[in-house]
């Protein structure tokens, strides 16, 4: 199995659209999109540079099969939130995030998710050595992400509420706790 990342372009659009309503994703993916223009009101700005994530495409042997991207929590930080995610998360100013999703219905429980996750964390975000932790916030009923994270070495460390009343299950993973489990 070979892993690798690309990054995410104007040309995904339509394929992104297409994940993002697959039945598998849209359950936890939950912000609607119907038309390619909303895939490029939400990710036009990542593809540009415009906005604070680094997007990729996720392949395994060349065939494109989902979405990952990562970004610091307080580059995304707004002052004028009332919320003060940021805050509530007990994110620092170093804490990369990570979103994904497998949207090739082909790809999914198959296992490929801790893999891609490994890799993922190991060549993009502990590469850059501002990155002290990585945080990942899957919803607390999605339970197949939440065994996946573990299985990375993630750890539960908070349930917060968001200022529109959904939860986050909060779970982090340190560099050195990462690194150390090559090792053992």
């Amino acid at each position: 199995m070979k892993i690798q990342f690309r990054i995410l372009e104007v040309k995904d659009f339509p394929k992104m659209l297409t994940w993002l309503n697959t039945v598998h994703v849209k359950q936890f993916w939950k912000e609607p999109f119907h038309t390619v223009e909303d895939i490029e009101a939400k990710y036009g700005g990542y593809v540009t540079g415009e906005k604070p994530s680094s997007p990729y495409v996720i392949m395994i042997s060349d065939v494109d099969i989902g979405y990952i991207q990562t970004y610091y929590y307080s580059d995304w930080q707004d002052d004028n939130d009332p919320s003060n995610y940021i805050s509530l998360m007990d994110a620092d100013k170093d804490s990369a995030g990570v979103d994904l999703f497998i949207g090739h219905k082909d790809y999914i429980h198959k296992g490929y998710g801790v893999h891609i996750l490994k890799s993922f964390i190991k060549d993009f975000v502990f590469t850059n050595p501002r990155s002290v932790n990585v945080i990942i916030t899957p919803e607390p009923d999605n339970i197949v992400a939440i065994k996946v994270y573990e299985k990375v070495g993630f750890k539960w460390y908070k349930t917060i509420s968001t200022q529109n009343g959904e939860f986050e299950y909060l779970m982090k993973l340190s560099k050195e706790d990462f690194f150390n489990s090559f090792t053992h």
